[in-house]
């Protein structure tokens, strides 16, 4: 965060005109300028960071004493209100969406998608409250799996999974899905949230739905323990992170950067690279899918970058697969291509 020096323009003409020499600007006047906009932009931050943490608490109140119909509807209005009032946000989504689809949607479709996106992250999250009261018969009835013949076929191996996820969908869900329908242990690898008070109302919903989560920062390894005993480890790949190693793929056409984590722990410890997503279903009001992909194992023969390389690109093309399909339930308000 910068904050430009302020300079006494009139101060330094009327020296000129009345000496005929060249006076320079007072900086030192203007530091405690600059350093109240500072303490008063922290100050709104903090307000922000706080308001928001309340409106997540608040949400998890309402959402977990409302009908799965009723939740849906309140988080749809929830994302409508949010796509209107986010300007920067909304511009970025409308951005990406142009740039993916390089013409071939109307800016009415284009702004469509852009609405629908922020009413999906909104429902993400009203579904992980209400599956707080969800039974082992909910799980069964409304969560389709395709695919996870390929799940059963990396467990098989005995090294453990490292399971792709994208924030597509109802991606927060996807832990019990694969907790309820191969009864393995698996574990969450994610950054800390920047505000503490949305950290904290996330990490109790997470807890509560009994999903271990680990910071991304190196602080905790346990998910290490979780895959050499040959469980799961849930891991993103589909935005480009700051401060985290990165490679160059191809998204959508375009040049992106997804990062080696995933790809990087799988080479490392012999286990299988499975992409897997939870979307909402097409027919169905409360209906999801969890789709599970073909594995995608090292080549331990190639130079370790190329292998790497080799096997985010092949998740990034399953990814974008995953994306059209379901273009309104991906997070496009994201900067996906800093490359």
């Amino acid at each position: 965060m910068s904050t430009p020096v302020a300079t006494d323009s009139i101060i330094a003409l009327v020296a000129v005109t009345e000496d005929c020499a060249p006076v320079s600007p007072p900086v030192v006047a203007s530091r405690p300028l600059a350093k109240r906009r500072r303490r008063r932009r922290r100050l709104t931050i903090a307000v922000r960071d706080r308001a928001v943490g309340l409106i997540a608490r608040l949400a998890v109140r309402v959402f977990s004493h409302t009908s799965p119909v009723t939740t849906a509807r309140l988080a749809r209005a929830a994302g409508t209100v949010t796509y209107h009032l986010a300007r920067k946000e909304r511009a970025q989504a409308l951005s990406n969406l142009a740039r993916a689809y390089a013409g071939g949607l109307r800016p009415r479709e284009r702004r469509a998608l852009a609405r629908a996106a922020f009413q999906s992250v909104a429902m993400t999250v009203a579904e992980a409250v209400a599956a707080l009261r969800w039974r082992e018969d909910d799980l069964r009835d409304r969560v389709r799996v395709d695919g996870i013949d390929h799940c059963r076929a990396a467990l098989a191996r005995g090294q453990g999974v490292v399971f792709v996820a994208a924030h597509l969908g109802s991606w927060e869900l996807v832990p019990l899905a694969l907790r309820h329908h191969l009864d393995l242990a698996v574990a969450a690898v994610a950054r800390d949230i920047r505000n503490p008070w949305l950290h904290e109302a996330v990490r109790d919903v997470r807890a509560r739905l009994g999903v271990r989560v680990y910071s991304r920062d190196g602080r905790e390894l346990g998910y290490l323990r979780t895959l050499t005993r040959g469980g799961g480890v849930i891991l993103m790949a589909d935005q480009d992170t700051r401060h985290v190693r990165c490679t160059r793929v191809h998204f959508f056409g375009q040049v992106a950067r997804a990062p080696l984590g995933p790809a990087h722990l799988a080479r490392r410890t012999g286990a299988a690279l499975v992409p897997i997503f939870l979307a909402r279903a097409a027919d169905s009001a409360t209906g999801f899918v969890l789709r599970c992909h073909r594995p995608v194992l090292a080549d331990l023969s190639l130079d370790e970058d190329a292998d790497l390389c080799r096997m985010l690109q092949a998740v990034t093309d399953v990814l974008e697969a995953e994306i059209r399909r379901a273009p309104g339930q991906w997070v496009w308000m994201h900067r996906r291509w800093r490359a």
